[in-house]
């Protein structure tokens, strides 16, 4: 059986992050990225039974 994960980068999503989440709800695993939220993007997410890796780093790669 072929599964299908979603992942989602986040900083201070709490407002939409739930809409979000049921939106790939279909996945058989969600993984949210959050670059440091302050909010309670992290909190919501982990109450909906998401995966949460924090990522404060925030890290970009520029195409040369």
């Amino acid at each position: 059986m072929e599964s299908i994960s979603a992942v989602i980068i986040t900083l201070n999503e709490e407002e939409n992050i739930a809409r979000c989440l049921r939106s790939v709800s279909f996945c058989n695993e969600i993984v949210v990225v959050d670059a440091g939220s302050s909010d309670q993007t992290v909190a919501i997410v982990r109450d909906l039974g998401a995966r949460v890796i924090e990522n404060v780093h925030g890290g970009r790669a520029n195409a040369s």
